[in-house]
C-alpha cells in the first residue's frame, strides 16, 4: 500500500487500509507529501497554460463543461430545433426556417426565410449568398434493374421476392409469319408456331372465277390461285390433280363438285345435302319444286319423288292473304278488301273476297252476302264516316244484323261489324263497335 493512507475502511473507495487503526507517523507524512505533490502539479499546469477543458457532460438538454482544475461551467440549456413539416413543395408559399418539405422524392429543410418561386430549384438563393434549402434525405437509389431494351417489361427471374429482370412480353425466337399458339390449357404456355390456317395468296397475280387456292411448297403461307385442270402440276395458274367436271349436266347455283368413284377425274356437280344421304347419279341430283327425296331400295339411291300428281301450283299472294282449297284448286283470298267511298251495296265473302272489308259509305246502303263462304268463317266490315251526312246501313239477303246502323254526322268516326257464317250460308252479326 502507498499514500494516501486512510484510517477507516471503505471497500467501495479506499479499501481496507489499516482496518480502522490510527495512522502511523510515517503514514501521516506520506499523506502530506502526496497532497503536496498534487497541488504542486496543478500549480505547474496553471502556470504553464492556464486551466483548460477536460471533458463535457450532456444530460437531456443540459450541457456541463468540466475543466482541468476540476471546476465546472454550466449547466447550459441546449437549443432544440422544432421542425415544421409542410408536405410537398408548393410555388408561391412563404417558407420559414426549419420548414421541412418533399420535392422530387427527397426531403429538404428551409434554412432561409423566403417566398417560393414558380418551380422548385434545390439551389435557389437570394443572390446574396443565402441558400434557401438544405438537403436532409436524398432520393433512394434506383430499385429497378439496369439495362433492358425498348418494349421490354419487368418479369420475375425466380420465385424470390424482388428478383426481377427485363424481359419480352412474348416468347422469343419464332419465324416470319408464325403465330402465337397455346401448347396446353396451362396459363402462359404458348409458343410460336406455323399457322394451321390457309393464308391469302398475294394480290398479284389475281385469280379467276372457279380457281382454287394451291400451295407451292407444302406450306400454308406460300400459296397462289390455281386453275382447275386435268394436267400435271405447275405454278402461275396451272393446277393439277383435279379434272374439270363434265359439261353435261351443268352445275347449278350452290352446288359442289363431288367424286363419283373416289377419283379426282370422275366428278359431277351435286347439292351438298345429298352427299350426306347416299350416292346419286347426275340426273337425280336435280330436285325441282314440288318434289322430295325418297329412298329407292331397288336402285339403292335417294331419288326425287313428286309430292302431288299432278303437281299442284299455287297462286301468288301478298301479305295478309289466305290460300283456300276449293276441292280442285288453290285460290287466293285477300286478307283485306278496301272499297273506298261507295254508294252501292257492300258485297262481302265473294271471290275475290276478304276477311276484312273497308268502306266509306256515301249513301244509304246494304251489306250483302257474296257467297263462297264456309260454316264458321268470320268476316269484318269496317265503316268510316265522311262529311256531315248520316247514312243507314241495313242487311241484304242472307245477312242478319242487330238492327240498322246509322253512321252519324261526325266525320272520321269508325264502326266495325263482325259476322260469322252458319251452316245455311247466312252471315249473322256477332259484334258491333263504334263510333270510335
Amino acid at each position: 500500500m502507498s499514500a494516501p493512507w486512510f484510517r477507516t475502511t471503505d471497500l467501495a473507495r479506499w479499501g481496507a487500509s489499516n482496518s480502522g487503526g490510527d495512522l502511523s507517523a510515517v503514514q501521516f507524512d506520506e499523506n502530506t507529501w502526496y497532497f503536496q505533490e498534487v497541488i504542486a502539479g496543478i500549480q505547474t499546469a496553471i502556470a504553464a497554460g492556464g486551466v483548460t477543458i477536460d471533458f463535457f457532460i450532456v444530460t437531456g438538454n443540459q450541457f456541463t463543461i468540466t475543466m482541468t482544475d476540476h471546476t465546472t461551467r454550466g449547466p447550459y440549456t441546449l437549443p432544440t430545433a422544432a421542425f415544421n413539416f409542410r408536405g410537398d413543395w408548393q410555388p408561391g408559399i412563404a417558407y420559414l426556417i426549419n420548414d421541412v418539405f418533399r420535392a422530387n422524392g427527397s426531403l429538404y429543410i428551409v434554412i432561409w426565410n423566403h417566398t417560393s418561386g414558380a418551380t422548385f430549384n434545390a439551389g435557389a438563393n437570394d443572390g446574396l449568398g443565402h441558400n434557401f434549402y438544405g438537403l436532409m434525405l436524398a432520393t433512394p437509389g434506383n430499385a429497378l434493374p439496369t439495362g433492358g431494351a425498348v418494349g421490354q417489361m419487368l418479369v420475375k427471374s425466380t420465385t424470390t421476392d424482388f428478383d426481377v429482370s427485363w424481359g419480352w412480353p412474348l416468347p422469343v425466337d419464332g419465324n416470319t409469319d408464325q403465330i402465337l399458339m397455346k401448347n396446353s390449357n396451362a396459363n402462359q404456355d404458348a409458343s410460336w408456331k406455323t399457322s394451321p390456317f390457309v393464308w391469302a395468296p398475294p394480290a398479284s397475280p389475281p385469280g379467276s372465277a372457279g380457281w382454287f387456292l394451291k400451295t407451292l411448297d407444302g406450306t400454308s403461307t406460300n400459296t397462289e390461285w390455281a386453275e382447275v385442270t386435268g394436267g400435271g402440276g405447275g405454278g402461275g395458274g396451272g393446277g393439277g390433280g383435279v379434272s374439270a367436271p363434265p359439261a353435261s349436266p351443268p352445275g347449278q347455283s350452290n352446288q359442289i363438285l363431288r367424286t363419283v368413284d373416289g377419283t379426282s377425274t370422275n366428278t359431277i356437280w351435286t347439292f351438298l345435302f345429298l352427299t350426306d344421304l347416299a350416292d346419286v347419279n347426275a340426273a337425280e341430283s336435280i330436285v325441282n319444286d314440288g318434289k322430295a327425296l325418297a329412298w329407292d331400295n331397288a336402285s339403292g339411291f335417294w331419288i326425287p319423288k313428286a309430292l302431288f300428281s299432278p303437281i299442284i301450283t299455287f297462286p301468288s299472294v301478298n301479305g295478309g292473304d289466305q290460300l283456300i282449297y276449293t276441292g280442285s284448286a288453290w285460290i287466293n283470298r285477300p286478307g283485306i278488301k278496301a272499297l273506298g267511298s261507295i254508294a252501292s251495296n257492300i258485297i262481302v265473302g265473294s271471290n275475290p273476297g276478304g276477311k276484312t272489308t273497308i268502306a266509306i259509305p256515301a249513301a244509304n246502303l246494304q251489306i250483302a252476302n257474296g257467297g263462297f263462304g264456309y260454316p264458321g268463317e268470320t268476316l269484318t266490315v269496317v265503316l268510316t264516316t265522311s262529311g256531315t251526312s248520316s247514312f243507314n246501313i241495313t242487311p241484304a239477303a242472307n245477312v242478319v244484323m242487330n238492327g240498322t246502323l246509322a253512321t252519324g254526322t261526325v266525320s272520321g268516326k269508325i264502326w266495325t261489324i263482325t259476322f260469322v257464317q252458319n251452316d245455311a250460308g247466312t252471315l249473322i252479326e256477332t259484334a258491333r263497335t263504334g263510333p270510335m
